[in-house]
């Protein structure tokens, strides 16, 4: 009696036998076959946000590791109550993120994912919390106390989208658009500017879908924030 073990799932195989003694090996047997059946995925880890994080935007991307049992579709679930009475269930997606824009200003979030494959749906992962905050920097009766870049809105976008920025002083002010390798592709902005809350829409149809960056420079402040053109 012999016990196999590591065997891949969903995966045939054949196997035989013969009898040896001292110099006398038997014929071969007949060779029989079995499947293995596919087994459930595994529970998903959840990548980011991370637990207990708080966001200062208006959307969340959601990100969990890939299933190593071939996964076909995963089922994201998000509440904004940590017994998911109420929850938002999307089923159909075969990515590992999911970007979730117009959330709740100033609310948590709790949330989950599973994977599908064949044998059918895995275990949940574990659930994360995060945070939700949103900052406004559009309100003109409030003279800003610091410097200060805001999440473009909508994010993602296609092709255009607004960007807000605050100065507490008179400021000489760059604010440009960069890809992933670091290199400028748009020049939005270089003037001096009063101290004031400030809000541009910007409109980039001439650039292909993808990842950028934009990024505000005065004398004293610095600050970078990621957006996504999805067209």
């Amino acid at each position: 009696l012999i016990k196999l073990q590591n065997l891949k799932n969903n995966q045939k195989y054949f196997w035989r036998i013969k009898a040896v003694n001292t110099g006398v090996e038997s014929d071969w047997s007949e060779s029989w076959s079995f499947e293995t059946i596919i087994s459930l995925p595994e529970q998903l880890v959840l990548l980011s946000p991370m637990n207990g994080s708080t966001i200062i935007s208006d959307s969340v991307e959601f990100k969990w590791n890939r299933s190593d049992y071939n996964a076909e579709k995963y089922w994201l679930e998000y509440s904004t109550d940590s017994l998911f009475n109420e929850s938002v269930i999307d089923s159909s997606l075969t990515d590992t993120t999911k970007i979730l824009i117009g959330v709740i200003e100033n609310n948590n979030y709790w949330w989950r994912v599973k994977a599908k494959n064949t044998a059918g749906w895995g275990t949940f992962s574990n659930t994360f919390t995060v945070s939700i905050l949103v900052t406004d920097l559009d309100n003109e009766d409030l003279m800003p106390v610091e410097y200060g870049l805001s999440q473009n809105y909508p994010n993602p976008f296609n092709p255009s989208t607004t960007i807000g920025f605050s100065l507490p002083k008179s400021s000489h002010v760059d604010l440009s658009i960069y890809n992933l390798l670091g290199e400028k592709v748009r020049q939005e902005i270089n003037d001096f500017f009063s101290a004031g809350n400030y809000k541009i829409d910007i409109n980039l149809n001439n650039l292909t879908s993808g990842i950028y960056v934009y990024k505000i420079h005065t004398e004293e402040f610095t600050q970078a924030k990621k957006m996504i053109l999805l067209k």
